[in-house]
């Protein structure tokens, strides 16, 4: 694939590097969700994985529930490099990515569950083809060869979030759910280590010993694990029926690591030639020269080691739409890695002819870049890794240009660049000497262009160090209004790097000929940051660890002149091509569907005409004088009420009496001896009311129990019993209902 839109690009900074991919998310946690396209965090699937997308969607979940899942990934891509066209093909392994959740409901509102994820991770390897195979005794060819292994062919991250989560309905309306997640983190880093860099002795580089650029000597591996906190909230608001509001933020976490470092010497079967600088006789092999630097003790022996890295945090937003009984429509938005705190603000202008231009530049190059930043002010993304405290100048001496950027405490406040470096050197030295730019190159980069002693220079070579620190004088006089208002006091040091910068002595000119402290750039200062430089010049990739920076959550600025008519648009037609047979498979799965759709209709529709036509014949059957009618279940429901009401109406009771069988039951079961008055008697539904009148209280009493006798009338009662001043006994009421009792069938 073509490198593209995931890295930031200085303006006018110069060829394109190898940046480092800033991507290690992973959002592939449950085979449910998937199939959403990952849209939860209204509407979690109910499999669990609500542990991760949604803590809230575990409130009212029922049951016990257990799902796990492994997704296997297969990375692919490519690196060209811009200069030569040569294209490396990725060489990643399939990587398992697990999940696992278990939950389980102890109300109908409160339910906890605990769950297996990984958020972040996965592994880049671009092989593992040194320049030298010492197997074999033979130099590799170039397309085997990867030119960025030297800082780094193998990274490896795994971060498994193991998490405790509850859910809680609090009303049918919201949901809230809390999830605390322990985190265990493990980083494995490789790269090479190039010869050509290294110094067997002061002012002496393996380069101007004749070893080629890009020779392999050692093998770096850091291998470090650690673990931390991270706190997952979500809630989910049920607005009416149809729509619901949910969402959920997943905290930070830095995990400081703690493992080994170890370099593992490569064989090269180079030797020294004869007079070297090194006193040695010629023959010597160079692989016994540097074997001391892995024994104990030595610059490149075994060590413990440190880093830190952060894993973003991660906020979503979804809403769900339950449009008809059938389809919902799911839509989220998330972010991860959020912006905070930036207070600066740093104005930058670039012509539109430069925005212009160098766009075309990048696309020859079949370069596509997302962000062009100001080239100046990114340089303050160094102050992440190496101590830059205070007012400082960074000054990045390139070959054709210079620019430097002016920072306190590691925010940028101005930069400015001047068309005068490294090439106006060597054109300098080449009229001192006489010699062509060719070879006056090769002196400048191995001999430098200062003398052994004090600041001994040939006129025109003098002349353009000089035109140098005049421009940095310059450059300072110009940024004089910012530097009075700043905090941090005025400038105390000048920084340098860049190719130029390598220049022996380079920085004691210029800290002389402009009166202020001039050092090259140091060490990193963070343990992450030797990590990421171990085996390369940082005063060299210093501008390129530095745009690699402004594309993480680290960068300090956030320019972009891709604006306006340079805005990024994506442009279909360059995946027309890539597209065409999913889009082919897509078309087909939709004609499927439509048929699919089209026949389920008309196989409905048939089932129901054979259903209507059943209808209209049980209703002939049970109603033969009349004649059907259009709509025969209404007509079959209104038959059925009209003859549940004339049944009630001409009594049809309980053990399918009528009310000729319950005057004849009643009759039966009164005693002849007992003396008793019927005054009153009334059928309402399954009620039957009496007026009694009897002689005494004992009469009334065996009267309920005569009664209760008969199954139907066990529900006999007494009641409203008075005397009957006219008659002289007593009147009562006896209620028997007809209904079955509770509980009974």
């Amino acid at each position: 694939m073509r490198r593209s839109a995931w890295y930031a690009v200085g303006l006018l900074l110069g060829v394109p590097v190898l940046l480092p991919g800033q991507g290690f998310g992973v959002y592939e946690h449950g085979t449910c969700t998937m199939g959403r396209a990952g849209t939860a965090a209204a509407s979690p699937c109910a499999d669990g994985s609500a542990i991760f997308f949604n803590p809230a969607g575990l409130g009212g979940l029922s049951g016990t529930r257990i799902s796990a899942g492994v997704t296997m990934i297969a990375a692919g891509g490519s690196f060209t490099d811009d200069a030569t066209g040569q294209k490396w093909d990725l060489d990643n392994p399939v990587i398992p990515v697990p999940n696992l959740y278990i939950t389980r409901a102890f109300s109908p509102k409160f339910t906890a569950g605990i769950g297996v994820f990984v958020p972040y991770g996965l592994e880049t390897r671009w092989g593992d083809a040194a320049a030298y195979d010492s197997v074999s005794g033979t130099f590799n060819t170039p397309d085997e060869v990867f030119p960025g292994r030297f800082l780094g062919w193998n990274s490896k991250l795994q971060s498994i979030y193991i998490q405790p989560t509850i859910g809680f309905q609090v009303s049918p309306r919201l949901q809230v759910g809390l999830g605390v997640a322990y985190v265990i983190s493990k980083v494995d880093l490789k790269q090479r280590v190039d010869l050509s860099e290294q110094s067997p002795q002061a002012g002496v580089t393996f380069a101007q010993l004749g070893v080629p650029t890009g020779t392999d000597f050692a093998q770096a591996h850091l291998e470090a694990d650690g673990s931390s906190i991270a706190v997952n909230v979500g809630a989910i608001w049920q607005v009416n029926d149809r729509v619901a509001i949910g969402g959920h933020y997943m905290s930070r976490s830095t995990i400081d690591y703690s493992g080994t470092a170890t370099f593992d010497q490569i064989q090269t079967g180079l030797t020294l030639a004869p007079s070297n600088p090194l006193g040695l006789p010629g023959g010597t092999p160079v692989d016994a020269l540097v074997a001391p630097q892995f024994a104990a003790g030595g610059p490149l022996s075994n060590t413990d080691a440190t880093t830190s890295i952060t894993m973003p945090d991660q906020f979503s937003l979804g809403v769900a739409f339950q449009a008809t009984e059938r389809w919902k429509v799911l839509v989220d938005w998330q972010m991860v890695g959020g912006d905070r705190n930036r207070s600066e603000v740093v104005a930058a202008v670039a012509t539109r002819y430069d925005v212009s231009e160098l766009l075309a530049t990048l696309r020859d190059a079949q370069t596509e870049p997302r962000t062009i930043e100001a080239e100046g002010l990114v340089l303050c993304h160094l102050s992440n890794l190496f101590d830059l405290s205070g007012t400082r100048l960074l000054v990045d001496l390139g070959h054709r240009k210079t620019t430097c950027c002016l920072i306190a405490d590691g925010n940028p406040i101005a930069a400015r660049t001047f068309p005068v470096a490294g090439a106006a050197l060597t054109e300098a030295l080449a009229r001192d000497r006489a010699l062509g730019l060719a070879d006056a190159e090769r002196a400048k980069c191995e001999h430098g262009v200062l003398g052994a002693r004090g600041f001994e220079a040939p006129p025109a070579t003098r002349a353009a160090l000089d035109r140098i620190a005049r421009e940095i004088i310059r450059t300072l006089g110009a940024f004089e209004p910012q530097i009075v208002k700043l905090e941090s006091g005025p400038v105390r040091e000048i920084t340098l790097f860049g190719g130029t910068a390598q220049l022996a002595r380079i920085d004691e000119y210029l800290a002389a000929a402009i009166g202020v402290s001039t050092r090259k750039l140091g060490g990193p200062l963070q343990d992450h940051g030797k990590a990421l430089t171990v085996g390369t010049d940082a005063v060299v990739f210093a501008p390129a660890i530095a745009l690699a920076m402004r594309g993480t959550a680290q960068a300090k600025t956030r320019m972009d002149f891709r604006q306006g008519e340079f805005a990024v648009r994506l442009d279909l037609g360059r995946y027309r091509r890539d597209l065409a047979w999913p889009l082919g498979l897509a078309a087909c799965a939709l004609v499927l569907g439509l048929v699919n759709i089209g026949t389920s209709t008309g196989l409905e529709r048939h089932r129901a005409r054979q259903m209507e036509t059943k209808i209209e014949q049980l209703y002939t059957e049970a109603f033969p004088g009349q004649a059907p009618t259009s709509n025969p279940i209404a007509s079959l429901r209104q038959e059925i009420a009209s003859a549940t009401s004339r049944a009630e109406f001409l009594g049809v009771y309980r053990g399918n009496l009528s009310a000729l069988d319950l005057l004849t039951e009643i009759s039966k079961l009164v005693p002849k001896d007992l003396d008793v008055v019927l005054d009153e008697l009334s059928i309402d539904r399954q009620i039957i009311r009496m007026r009694v009148y009897a002689t005494s209280f004992e009469s009334a009493d065996r009267l309920g129990a005569e009664l209760a006798k008969f199954p139907p009338f066990a529900q006999a009662r007494i009641g409203s019993i008075e005397s009957d001043p006219q008659r002289g006994g007593k009147r009562f009421d006896v209620t028997i209902s007809l209904a079955p009792p509770e509980g009974s069938e």
